[in-house]
């Protein structure tokens, strides 16, 4: 439980009690690599990844696309904006078991692509 205290004697009780009321939330960033193979063949479509450190009931979700500073040529970053535009959101509830987690995407992707992957645990 935590306390706050003024040094002039002021009354703080609202303030320790919506600090009590406060859930603590861990957040977690990956980086994670959608391969091409591995997605299913009908609509809609779905690509299960390995992720070490993800567990059930994480709240996991995509923040962004990783482009490396260097070794890619614009097709290629073409390629990958277009591969995570074909995502959607996947409201299910085992999207997220131990280790990996299930993408789903409207549009078959062409490419393999690496998202930023931002989780939170209660």
């Amino acid at each position: 439980m935590s306390r706050v205290y003024s040094s002039s004697g002021d009354d703080l009780s609202q303030v320790n009690e919506r600090l009590n009321k406060l859930e603590y939330k861990e957040e977690e960033i990956y980086q994670v690599e959608i391969p091409l193979t591995g997605w299913n063949d009908t609509y809609p479509y779905k690509n299960k990844v390995t992720v070490p450190g993800l567990e059930p009931g994480m709240d996991a979700e995509v923040i962004g696309l990783y482009i490396p500073p260097t070794g890619l040529g614009l097709d290629e970053v073409k390629a990958r904006n277009k591969a995570i535009g074909c995502l959607m959101t996947n409201g299910s509830e085992d999207a997220v078991v131990m280790n990996q987690i299930t993408f789903t995407a409207f549009k078959k992707p062409k490419s393999d692509f690496t998202v930023i992957l931002r989780t939170v645990r209660s």
